[in-house]
């Protein structure tokens, strides 16, 4: 079985595109783990194991490189999200940056519905 690992770049800027294609601009952290579990779920079957790299640090210096596009806020209940600026109007820019080089397995992984489903579920 093949490894591959995940950081937090790749899964919420495919999460984030999937969300905006959908209508939505938001994505709570709560529902990234979720998210690339699902992905993970896809991957076993075609026999690559995934690790997800989803730590603090990481998560601070993606928020940091991405400040030009995601805004990272706190809903009323404490929960953490980051939100689309209204100057990003579609998700074709950011399909550019994140996908020129995935293969089809991995994009049909990133878009599955079970996948995005549960990014939906808080998204507002």
């Amino acid at each position: 079985m093949m490894i591959r690992y995940i950081g937090i770049e790749d899964l919420a800027l495919n999460a984030v595109i999937e969300l905006l294609e959908k209508g939505k601009r938001k994505l709570y952290f709560d529902r990234l783990l979720g998210y690339g579990n699902a992905i993970r779920k896809i991957m076993v079957e075609k026999d690559i194991e995934i690790i997800l790299v989803l730590t603090r640090e990481n998560k601070r210096e993606f928020i940091h490189d991405y400040s030009d596009i995601l805004e990272h806020k706190i809903d009323v209940d404490g929960r953490e999200y980051l939100e689309l600026k209204k100057s990003v109007k579609n998700a074709s820019s950011l399909k550019k940056k994140t996908r020129p080089f995935m293969s089809s397995a991995w994009i049909k992984a990133f878009t599955c519905q079970e996948a995005v489903d549960i990014l939906l579920e808080e998204a507002a």
